[in-house]
This record gives structure tokens, C-alpha cells and sequence, in this order.
């Protein structure tokens, strides 16, 4: 499947849109990683104990969030994989079904996820043969490799000490479609392409996010790798 997708434009947009910002590295926090001299005892304390920090305290406790990661939960997996590794092997799987109700979505799944479950529907466009009252598959890949995008790069942002102020992230796909209506042997897709639009840092520390992002990326390995696939069949 990654060889379909050669083509790969990975944008940041000229300044206004990306702007200087003091907080391009937060004070005490080295490039790399979160880790400071708060760090051990940061570990060891819940979030909302100020007593034993000060005045420090709401600055400090700001760091675990910043950027809308939970950075103590991230860096206890880092510390977790750098002790053993095989605990970063994961495995996640999704089951749906095809239902046969006309004019109804043609194919629902339940996603579980920590803290609760989500109910997603799904069907062909109207022009292949839905009945246009849900998302098309292509919609929710997009989705995923926009998301999958976004969080890693704020994740690298937040690895890095880099408190971001603005982050849109767009997925667009070109497609042939006829292959998938039986009339053609070309590929069906013939480019993707990410849009990131970020701010609060410069735009080469950005665009070095970007870059790190590009190779940390699960959904980029997904469409530029060949990745083995396997398809079990069963009544």
C-alpha cells in the first residue's frame, strides 16, 4: 500500500501564520525532553499537590498539560520502553459489520477506548452507491492520518519544550477511482497530501517539528512503507 503513495507535501505557512514566541523553549526545560530537576519529585506527586513546590507549584503542574498532552503520562512510557522495550509493541484492532437495512448507513462499528466506546458509521459515496447519510471510508483514513499527524507533532512539540499556540492540520487525497469499479488496473491512489498550519514558535523550529513529525508519524509510515498485510477470510 505505501508505494501507491509517492507523493508528499508537507506545508507551514508563511509568518504572520507563524509567529515568534518566548515560549519557544520553557524555561527549565532542556531540548528533547521534558525532563528538568523537577522531574523525580514531579513523578511522585499528584496533580494538585502544590505544598511541597511553592510558588513554583502552578507553573510546574501546567507543564504536565502542555499543549493538551499529559506529558508525566508520556514520559513514564518513554521511561517504561527505555527499560523494556517490548513493552512498546501494540496492537489495536476494529471489527464492523456490513448492515443490509436500504437507505440506512451500510457499515457500523463500535470503537472502544479508555474511557468509554464510540459508535461510528460508514458507507460507500453516493456516486459509488451509498445513500449519503454517512462518511465514506476514504473520509475517516483522511481523518485518521490527519489526527495521527496532529498528535505526534504536538507530542514532538511538547518532547521538545515548544508550547505551540495554533494547530490545524489538513489530509487531502487524489484518487482514480475506476480501478475500484472494475475498469482500469491503475492505481487508485495517486497523491496525499498534509497541510500543517502551527504557530507559536519560529518558523524553523516549525518546520523542524515538522521534519520529526514526518518521521515519528505511525499514519506517514502507513502510506510510505510497504507494510505486509494479511487477509483471513471465514463465515
Amino acid at each position: 500500500m505505501g508505494s501507491l503513495f509517492s507523493s508528499l507535501l508537507f506545508c507551514v505557512p508563511s509568518p504572520p501564520t507563524c509567529v515568534a514566541s518566548d515560549t519557544l523553549i520553557v524555561d527549565g526545560v532542556e531540548k528533547g525532553g521534558i525532563r528538568n530537576e523537577w522531574h523525580d519529585q514531579l513523578s511522585s506527586v499528584p496533580i494538585g499537590s502544590h505544598e511541597r513546590f511553592g510558588t513554583a507549584a502552578p507553573d510546574l503542574l501546567r507543564r504536565l498539560r502542555m499543549n493538551n498532552v499529559n506529558v508525566q503520562e508520556m514520559e513514564g512510557f518513554v521511561s517504561t520502553i527505555q527499560e523494556d522495550p517490548a513493552q512498546a509493541k501494540k496492537e489495536k484492532r476494529v471489527t464492523g459489520s456490513w448492515l443490509f437495512q436500504e437507505g440506512k448507513p451500510q457499515f457500523v462499528s463500535t470503537i472502544e477506548y479508555a474511557k468509554g466506546n464510540v459508535v461510528l458509521n460508514a458507507e460507500l459515496p453516493p456516486f459509488a452507491g451509498g445513500w449519503g447519510t454517512s462518511p465514506d471510508p476514504v473520509q475517516y483514513c483522511l481523518y485518521g492520518l490527519a489526527a495521527c499527524f496532529a498528535s505526534t507533532f504536538a507530542a514532538a512539540a511538547t518532547s521538545e519544550g515548544v508550547r505551540l499556540t495554533k494547530l490545524e492540520v489538513s489530509a487531502e487525497s487524489w484518487m482514480d477511482l475506476r480501478k475500484q469499479m472494475g475498469l482500469s488496473g491503475d492505481n487508485i491512489m495517486e497523491k496525499v497530501k498534509f497541510t500543517v498550519v502551527a504557530a507559536g514558535a519560529s518558523r524553523n523550529e516549525l518546520e523542524r517539528l515538522v521534519n520529526l513529525t514526518k518521521e515519528r508519524c505511525p499514519g506517514v509510515e502507513c502510506i510510505t512503507r510497504m507494510i505486509p498485510l494479511e487477509v483471513e477470510s471465514g463465515t
